[in-house]
């Protein structure tokens, strides 16, 4: 199977990790090529950023940063697994709209804890 769709940015917060760098999974294959260019991609990716990659310079990253920093990372990370999932998963789209949740209003983190995902179920 091919996947086609536009090219993203690799400004997507789930296409790398927001501390290390590191891709989490492959840009989506641009109009003209497949899932096997963008993982041949991906693989280049990974190869060139782990031959690069620093412990000392993570270990650092890991003791300086703050627990509001990584809260606020995982939130706007949260966030944006929303987005990407009930944009391109058909079965989590037709649960959101089962439920009348629509994802272009949830615009923050907070926005998306007021959401009852399970208000079609007995208590």
């Amino acid at each position: 199977m091919i996947f086609r769709r536009k090219r993203q940015s690799n400004n997507n917060p789930n296409h790398r990790d927001s501390l290390f760098d590191l891709p989490l999974y492959p840009s989506p294959p641009q109009e003209d090529g497949g899932i096997d260019i963008a993982s041949q991609q991906l693989t280049a990716d990974v190869n060139q950023r782990l031959a690069s990659f620093s412990i000392e310079k993570a270990r650092r990253q890991l003791t300086e940063t703050s627990e509001d920093e990584w809260q606020s990372r995982g939130e706007k990370r949260a966030l944006a697994l929303f987005h990407t999932a009930a944009e391109h998963v058909p079965a989590y789209k037709d649960f959101l709209k089962k439920n009348k949740i629509k994802p272009d209003k949830i615009k923050s983190w907070l926005s998306l804890l007021a959401q009852n995902f399970n208000k079609n179920k007995a208590a």
